[in-house]
């Protein structure tokens, strides 16, 4: 099984990021705080709902955004499988779906090839300058 597309939304210090990937090895270079990290920690994130560093949900949502969303597109033997991972940051209270101020939604709804909602509200995908 590998990894075929990763995108990533409002993930730490990354706006938007849409990257596909080879089977095999791949390389990830840049500068120092460019987001190589965000990028493998993004992939831990897809597998195991948490990030791979001592942080809570809250500090990966990228400053000044309300939520970020993960998808992974995987192709193994069985076909194609693909993984949505959406945390939203709260601003009011609420002990039922509140974990360390983040609510976090596993499931999100698909509405088209590049679209979400959550609890009814569309959240788009648009590239941020």
């Amino acid at each position: 099984m590998y990894i075929r597309k990763l995108s990533l939304l409002n993930f730490k210090n990354i706006a938007q990021a849409d990257l596909e990937l080879a089977p095999g090895i791949n390389c990830f270079t840049g500068r120092n705080g460019a987001g190589k990290t965000n990028v493998i920690d993004a992939v831990w994130y897809l597998a195991m709902c948490k990030s791979s560093l001592a942080m809570t949900d809250g500090q990966s949502v990228r400053h000044g955004e309300e939520f970020f969303l993960l998808n992974g597109e995987y192709l193994s033997d069985g076909g194609r499988h693909e993984t949505d991972l959406l945390v939203q940051a709260q601003r009011r209270q609420d002990a039922q779906t509140q974990r360390q101020g983040v609510r976090t939604a596993l499931r999100t709804h698909r509405c088209g090839s590049h679209g979400h909602r959550i609890s009814g509200r569309h959240l788009s995908r648009q590239r941020r300058r």
